[in-house]
């Protein structure tokens, strides 16, 4: 392939279109959802560690520590007003900046709150307020729907989209699956996961206890967790063909519905299973065409 052509592959891969943003549609009201979770928990902590003074980051970052208390509580209800608001598709471009701004000082106003997740969400958030996700269940749609004919409407909905930010939502959760499978391979954690009870001990489920400790005892504890690490390297590494190959979805789904009901990480599985939704477009397989030209008709 000479020059040319690699640049031109290259610019259709990550400047390519949509057929249409109905997936970005679904993908903004369940994105809704990590939104009002994301402000509960800020607002559970804060209010926790209400007489505690704040643990500064290090560097510039500390200047989010010196947010007073009544200052992070009404950021909070901005967040929460904006998050419904993008779950209603009203205003949404702007709602969907107003809840990436927001959480900024929200997330880093101490250390204490810190939890690797939201840090995920918030580059998720950022991507996603670059999709045109009021097209479809939308007030925003349904604005435009009283003052445009049913053809204009229609046509503005299904107009192409571009693919960019689905590509850097994509990219971001296989940057995730990559380094945290290569960080399970790291000898003290591989040890301290494979040869102890403490998987036992954190799970909030108790129906696998007894299955973790005949495996712990014929020293093959290592088998579920290199099936983890295996699954994060394939979809690593193949996340953009999904689209192609669905079944590499529902693998997907299936590893975070295992970790959701052996060892819950806040909202990490739901995170991952909306953005797997994404990887199924553009449309390619013929099984999951003709689903969504049912639910489209």
């Amino acid at each position: 392939m000479n020059a040319s052509a690699q640049k031109s592959a290259w610019n259709r891969f990550w400047f390519g279109k949509l057929e249409n943003a109905w997936c970005y549609s679904v993908f903004r009201i369940l994105w809704s959802t990590i939104h009002i979770t994301f402000v509960l928990y800020i607002l559970y902590w804060s209010t926790v560690e209400a007489s505690l003074p704040p643990l500064p980051y290090p560097g510039v970052l500390a200047i989010f520590s010196g947010i007073p208390h009544v200052t992070l509580i009404t950021l909070c209800i901005v967040h929460a007003i904006a998050g419904t608001c993008t779950l209603l598709g009203f205003c949404t471009r702007a709602m969907q900046w107003v809840v990436f701004a927001v959480s900024i000082p929200l997330f880093f106003h101490s250390v204490s709150l810190y939890q690797n997740h939201y840090g995920f969400y918030l580059c998720i958030s950022a991507y996603a307020a670059l999709m045109p996700s009021e097209r479809f269940y939308s007030i925003d749609s349904w604005l435009r729907s009283k003052q445009m004919s049913k053809a204009k409407h229609s046509a503005w909905q299904k107009s192409p989209a571009s693919l960019l930010p689905q590509r850097l939502v994509l990219m971001q959760l296989s940057f995730l699956y990559f380094f945290a499978a290569i960080n399970k391979l790291e000898p003290t954690w591989w040890q301290r996961w494979t040869t102890s009870s403490e998987l036992i001990v954190l799970s909030e489920e108790s129906w696998h206890t007894g299955l973790w400790e005949w495996m712990l005892a014929n020293n093959i504890a290592w088998l579920p967790i290199g099936l983890i690490i295996v699954l994060m390297l394939i979809l690593s590494a193949t996340l953009f063909v999904a689209n192609r190959f669905p079944i590499l979805v529902l693998l997907g789904c299936g590893l975070h519905i295992a970790f959701e009901y052996t060892l819950p990480i806040l909202e990490f599985s739901r995170m991952c299973i909306f953005i797997l939704f994404l990887a199924l477009f553009p449309l390619k397989s013929p099984i999951v065409k003709s689903l969504v030209h049912n639910q489209n008709s």
